[in-house]
């Protein structure tokens, strides 16, 4: 969530009243998306109806794994489709082959996330995939509670903590639309992102990126790592450019990390 998208989703507010209630109905045609924030949490199901995945196309639930490119008018106000599942398989598959601006398949099996529980191991899978004729292989990983309390660059080389919105700029709204506002500002995922970014244990040398989100106040971590190898590394690089950018996969983890808590 970010101001600037709060104030695309309300218009600019008028110095003195403003009809909440208008701006209430016109969620209310978002509800079925609430199906993937975390049942019975008011902030999430607030940040799930405003968060940035509702200003991206979303394809049709079909067999096909295409979707058509974002027009300029579907970027601003886009028509609601079948919502992606809860689960988190077939979330993660959704949307990956929905959410993201060009083509994209899973090369074999989508991945398979599995929540550790307090206290337990990290959690780790991998699965290939193709976006706009560019192959690559993604790597999600969840974390225990707890694991970084202190910082979410924690252990992860040339990271850098992405900002996060400001609750004092929601001074600007009055009455509930400033309560709305500073409450997904307190919940934005607190992330950090790592260029260059490898995966030797799993034979990942080739570096791509990385971006690790949790929760504010503690909670599992959860990451998601792509890269352009695809195979071991004395293997060539199927092309130079890497499948997916990381701003294309923060409305996915931003939810991802919300289910998993």
């Amino acid at each position: 969530m970010t101001h600037q998208l709060f104030d695309d989703m309300i218009g600019t507010p008028p110095p003195s009243a403003v009809d909440v209630d208008a701006i209430m109905r016109r969620t209310t045609g978002r509800r079925r998306l609430l199906r993937v924030a975390v049942p019975g949490a008011v902030v999430v199901l607030v940040l799930a109806a405003f968060s940035p995945l509702l200003l991206l196309p979303r394809g049709d639930r079909a067999p096909s794994v295409s979707v058509s490119p974002p027009s300029a008018a579907a970027s601003v106000e886009p028509s609601l489709r079948e919502p992606v599942s809860d689960d988190l398989d077939h979330f993660i598959d959704d949307s990956m082959r929905n959410w993201l601006p060009q083509q994209a398949q899973w090369i074999g099996a989508p991945p398979h996330i599995v929540v550790p529980p307090d206290g337990g191991d990290v959690t780790q899978t991998r699965a290939g995939i193709q976006t706009g004729g560019r192959n690559g292989t993604v790597v999600v990983t969840v974390w225990p509670r707890g694991r970084h309390d202190a910082s979410i660059c924690q252990g992860l080389e040339h990271c850098t903590e992405l900002p996060r919105s400001d609750p004092a700029a929601c001074a600007r709204y009055e009455g509930r639309l400033q309560q709305m506002c500073e409450g997904m500002a307190k919940a934005d995922p607190v992330c950090g992102r790592a260029d260059g970014a490898v995966r030797p244990a799993l034979g990942l040398t080739h570096p791509g990126w990385e971006v690790r989100c949790t929760k504010p106040g503690g909670g599992r971590a959860v990451s998601i790592f792509v890269t352009n190898q695809t195979g071991p590394s004395s293997d060539p690089l199927p092309q130079p450019e890497l499948p997916i950018q990381p701003d294309q996969i923060m409305p996915i983890i931003n939810v991802l990390v919300s289910n998993v808590q």
